[in-house]
């Protein structure tokens, strides 16, 4: 099946993601890439069809459609049909005409020559980043404290400067879709891809930025690699509380659990927040932080703990999370009373459970970082 030759199809936003999920349920497929082989398309292409990054080409659809009618009622969802090159054509024949009419054939040659080097010039102004040290801006520093990473390294004579933040496949996923990809194009200014590592369920943020990775460094000493030694920024400290929560939630989100106990009991109900560091100057600096604004905080190897049903209410509404793995076992916590460990009772099924009750999710008695939906929910 030639992809190239065919024409896309535009989709309403996540239901391209959501038919391809269909199929796979439909078909009884184990995982996507049983899927992409009975579509007989490399692993990889699948994948930017699901998260969206690429439209799904027409004969695709219509090859599915063709085997399982029942799949008919997504087309509903298409916006509209297009030729895969009809834009740049378009834009490409249009422009040539007017030069070639207007200067004749000699200016194009000058302005194709002159136009690589101008390009450049206009896409360096366009990503030259400011960096505003907003509340978003410390959720992301606590993000990068907590599974992020520097990595410096030289590749054919040219030196590469990469911040990876790394999560769970499957817990992560929407937090990463939702809120991390956010908080980074609003630094960056474009969007990072996720990729995803299936050898160790895995899921990792790209990017290159050479301002923001000499920022990190130069400001708030952050390592290259490992990050056994971090300090919380005195400006930090010195600022509002509300910065103060962004960056412990998005410490919190990525390098905190939170779970709930039987403490001499036979249900999963007593609460425990957890955030774990290799750091312990790190560990020290958010237990004080914490402890500043009456939190009763627990200090132990490699992590602070905090403890009890009136310090997990007073979190959630003053630091809460941006985390669906975090708030999905919070709000079943308080429908039922209770919440089986995370191995157990996985985010998929708190979600499905969640979505019965159907919450108004604009008025949630807690703090969270971004407006979610439980409708976006993880890849299965």
């Amino acid at each position: 099946m030639n992809l190239n030759k065919s024409d896309r199809l535009i989709f309403e936003r996540g239901e391209q993601r959501k038919f391809l999920e269909t199929t796979k349920k439909v078909l009884k497929c184990k995982n996507y890439k049983e899927l992409a082989k009975f579509l007989n398309i490399p692993l990889k292409t699948f994948e930017n069809w699901l998260y969206e990054e690429q439209s799904l080409p027409k004969n695709i659809f219509d090859k599915i459609v063709k085997n399982y009618p029942t799949l008919k009622s997504f087309r509903k969802f298409i916006l509209e049909k297009r030729y895969r090159f009809w834009g740049q054509i378009k834009g490409g024949k249009k422009t040539f005409k007017i030069i070639i009419k207007k200067y004749g054939r000699k200016e194009l040659q000058k302005r194709r020559s002159r136009g690589g080097k101008k390009g450049i010039k206009i896409l360096m102004k366009k990503y030259d980043i400011t960096i505003e040290k907003n509340e978003h801006f410390w959720e992301l520093l606590g993000i990068l404290y907590g599974d992020g990473c520097l990595s410096k390294f030289k590749s054919g004579g040219k030196v590469f400067k990469v911040i990876v933040i790394s999560g769970h496949k499957h817990d992560d996923r929407h937090y990463f879709e939702n809120r991390v990809i956010k908080l980074v194009e609003g630094i960056i200014r474009r969007r990072p891809k996720i990729k995803e590592d299936r050898k160790f369920n895995g899921i990792h943020i790209y990017f290159q930025s050479k301002k923001l990775f000499d920022y990190l460094i130069k400001n708030f000493n952050f390592p290259i690699g490992k990050k056994e030694l971090l300090i919380i920024p005195k400006e930090l400290i010195d600022s509002n509380q509300k910065k103060i929560n962004a960056f412990i939630r998005g410490l919190f989100d990525t390098d905190g659990s939170l779970y709930f106990e039987k403490n001499y009991s036979t249900s999963y109900h007593y609460p425990n927040i957890e955030i774990f560091s290799k750091s312990d100057e790190l560990l020290n600096e958010v237990k004080l932080l914490l402890e500043n604004v009456e939190f009763l905080v627990i200090k132990g190897k490699r992590r602070i703990r905090l403890r009890g049903k009136s310090n997990l209410e007073k979190w959630m509404k003053e630091i809460g999370s941006s985390n669906m793995k975090h708030i999905s076992k919070y709000l079943v916590w308080k429908i039922k009373g209770t919440c089986l460990p995370g191995k157990i009772f996985k985010i998929n099924d708190r979600i499905e459970l969640l979505k019965t009750h159907k919450l108004p999710l604009t008025e949630l008695p807690f703090n969270y970082g971004e407006k979610f939906s439980l409708d976006r929910t993880v890849a299965s």
